[in-house]
């Protein structure tokens, strides 16, 4: 037998144990299913894509951090407005620079040698996308494919929140360009400043858009943040969560079965809640637990004070 090649199941694992757990692998189709055979039944495939997205939000709501991303939003232009209390807004369709907003379906201008760019400036070539970097003005013959010192490649015109983002976590910034990234802190109301600086500083969450002062200089931002797993495409869809399989079929057999008036609902609701528990109370136990650090070597007695754990 094969050595799984990671440690989540797929979405077809998922549907053999929904499969086992309503005994309709007896019929004539064997574990392709009966009354759950998504070939014969178009109900099957979006039951489970429906079901995937609730058990993610159960356990979101409960504290399990199910999928973590980290991401870097390339090329967020500096402030378009010299008024400092005038915030930059980025979101799901697009950025606001403090006077206008582009978004991924604007176009930009092909490159030619004969423009001098500077910083921020963006351009197409070669069906890519790239923005020029702080010393592209004195290259003015410099192919962006070709001179990374210049240009940077990045995928889509028009910065955005990744559309699979829930919230933020953390946040740093680094010139676009540069290698240091400096991290930005978290605000939990307003977003203001009293003067322009070159970098944004801080930011805030809200209503589903990120928010920052503006800054004077074009900012790579790079963010870990809580995101929805990939959606469930195809049965052989990965399940981003370790060990969600019975809980995701559970909770496909209660919506199936209650849509039928099935005797059964009650019984597979029951063990749907009890499979979420299990994974809920893995992450609780995990966050519970104590440091445990060990005493010094050469510790004497009664005279080391570290703590330990409760174990």
């Amino acid at each position: 037998m094969p050595v799984p090649t990671t440690p989540y199941d797929s979405a077809q694992t998922a549907l053999n144990d929904a499969i086992i757990f309503a005994n309709d692998g007896a019929g004539p189709n064997g574990m392709q299913g009966n009354v759950l055979n998504p070939t014969s039944n178009p109900q099957v495939l979006p039951a489970f894509q429906e079901r995937w997205r609730y058990l993610q939000q159960r356990l979101i709501s409960a504290g399990v951090d199910t999928f973590t991303k980290d991401q870097v939003i390339f090329a967020l232009p500096p402030t378009a407005v010299s008024n400092p209390r005038v915030n930059m807004i980025l979101t799901y369709n697009g950025y606001f620079n403090g006077q206008v907003w582009t978004g991924p379906n604007v176009t930009a201008p092909q490159w030619s040698n004969a423009v001098t760019y500077t910083q921020g400036m963006t351009v197409s070539y070669n069906n890519t996308y790239y923005v020029a970097l702080p010393n592209s003005g004195t290259n003015l013959n410099m192919e962006p494919d070709t001179n990374p010192n210049f240009w940077q490649q990045f995928t889509n015109l028009g910065p955005c929140l990744p559309a699979d983002l829930i919230k933020p976590l953390e946040c740093w910034e680094c010139i676009t360009g540069g290698q240091n990234w400096v991290p930005m802190r978290q605000v939990p109301d307003a977003v203001t400043t009293n003067v322009i600086q070159p970098y944004h500083g801080v930011w805030g969450f809200s209503n589903d858009r990120w928010v920052t002062p503006g800054a004077s200089l074009t900012t790579d931002i790079r963010m870990k943040y809580l995101a929805m797993a990939p959606d469930i495409v195809s049965f052989e869809s990965p399940l981003m969560v370790r060990g969600c399989s019975t809980a995701l079929a559970l909770l496909v057999l209660d919506q199936l079965s209650g849509g039928r008036g099935g005797s059964m609902q009650v019984t597979f609701k029951d063990r749907a809640e009890e499979a979420i528990n299990q994974i809920i109370n893995q992450t609780v136990r995990k966050q519970a637990y104590s440091q445990f650090v060990r005493a010094p070597f050469r510790s004497r007695g009664g005279s080391w004070r570290g703590r330990r754990s409760g174990l």
